[in-house]
């Protein structure tokens, strides 16, 4: 009995010791991958509000890709050290989180996303865009911040050059945009190159200097900024403009779909994996999306008989955006007031439902006009420290045409709860 009681004794003492020291060493492992994976891809820092690498911008070439090949290669085997069954339930999960990001990660280098570097929703230019504004991500608050976007600037123009030899790569190799995505492109870009310096929005961050600047330093910066766009930044748009318009537009397809690439279906079944983390085929998810339409116009058909409306549920879509009653806006201002109005309404129920709320204050903007025409609504998530607001954006093209019948459902969605709740915190 004695020799019983102190073996248990050291099983209770040495084994959870142990377990702990594999504690302290995976989450130290979890910090590194974080901190260096910040290195390899400031624009995420930037967006989590990690001000460190906000003078740097990866070209996206073909070194970067090594580096990045090797960074998960170089977890996963670090990851592998560890046994998954000896985790708690909270570091089990990290560990298998950790451990989908990093393969997922390695089968996406694959299939050369660098072939198609920028389309009409997501890319380093519209980013670039959106961050040089002087109202978003990239903050512009020191003199420090001024200079840091500066080196960004050079950085970009270095990723235009990069992209298009990419681009060029993809035509070789069969893997091209849509025409009709080309198309869309090439406008965004034109506005972007704004030659009018009173229109460029990249001329924002000189518009609104700190009132803490000197005299002296507003003017350094000025010209600096002057030289930087008129010399850097205007010519890679024009240059990328051109280059969608005469090159690449001619080279593009008229397909529409990812079977049309080389190795299509399996870039397809791999892009299903990465969005929506099952196993599913594309043919069952698109039943689900099918038995979810079939119920939803179940239940606007029950709206469309309350209203009295007499018509098929096609007609009665075309009054709701159509008809004048649904159409009250004259500009875009009075859209985001309508906006305002809804989040009035809605704030004050907040503590009914959630116990907690987000640091971050909430703010409601027009999205940019530059990429206003193919944008959908969207939200952008604040800081953890607060300082950086959660922004729901609005794409208004024409306020006249904007229908005011689904604004409530999209701000639930999109701004608050939503998005501002879910990313927020």
């Amino acid at each position: 009995m004695k020799t019983l009681s102190i073996f248990t004794i050291l099983c209770l003492v040495v084994l959870p010791d142990k377990l702990f020291s594999q504690k302290v060493s995976l989450h130290k492992l979890f910090d590194n991958y974080y901190e260096e994976r910040l290195k390899l891809f400031p624009l995420e820092a930037t967006n989590n509000g990690d001000l460190r690498y906000n003078d740097l911008l990866p070209d996206e070439g073909s070194e970067h890709i090594s580096k990045v090949k090797s960074f998960y290669d170089n977890y996963l085997t670090a990851l592998k050290q560890y046994k998954r069954q000896d985790l708690n339930i909270t570091d089990r999960t990290s560990y298998d989180l950790l451990e989908y990001v990093l393969k997922m990660g390695n089968e996406a280098i694959t299939y050369h996303p660098e072939y198609i570097p920028a389309n009409q929703m997501r890319s380093t230019a519209l980013t670039i865009g959106i961050l040089g504004a002087g109202n978003s991500q990239q903050p512009f608050r020191s003199i420090k911040d001024y200079e840091d976007w500066l080196k960004r600037i050079n950085a970009f123009t270095i990723w235009v050059d990069t992209a298009i030899a990419n681009f060029n790569k993809g035509v070789s190799a069969g893997v091209v945009l849509p025409s009709v995505l080309v198309l869309k492109m090439i406008p965004q870009m034109e506005k972007l190159a704004e030659p009018d310096t009173s229109k460029n929005i990249f001329y924002g961050p000189v518009r609104n200097f700190p009132s803490d600047f000197t005299k002296a330093e507003k003017e350094k910066l000025r010209e600096a900024y002057d030289k930087a766009i008129s010399q850097q930044l205007t010519p890679a748009y024009v240059r990328l403009a051109s280059y969608l318009k005469n090159e690449y537009l001619p080279k593009a397809r008229k397909t529409s779909g990812y079977n049309a690439l080389p190795d299509g279906m399996a870039r397809y079944a791999f892009l299903i994996r990465s969005f929506t983390t099952t196993n599913k085929t594309s043919a069952e998810i698109y039943q689900v999306g099918l038995n979810e339409v079939d119920a939803i116009h179940q239940e606007m058909e029950k709206i469309k008989s309350e209203t009295g409306f007499k018509g098929s549920l096609p007609e009665f879509y075309k009054v709701l955006t159509t008809d004048s009653q649904f159409l009250p806006f004259k500009n875009a201002s009075e859209v985001l007031a309508a906006y305002n109005s809804i989040q009035q309404k809605i704030d004050p129920n907040l503590h009914k439902l959630f116990s907690i709320k987000p640091k971050s204050p909430f703010e409601i903007r027009q999205t940019e006009a530059f990429r206003a025409a193919t944008a959908s609504a969207q939200y952008s998530r604040g800081t953890p420290d607060g300082k950086r607001p959660g922004i729901f954006y609005v794409p208004i093209v024409d306020a006249t045409k904007y229908p005011s019948f689904s604004m409530e459902t999209l701000f639930l969605h999109e701004a608050i709860p939503g998005h501002h709740y879910q990313l927020s915190l």
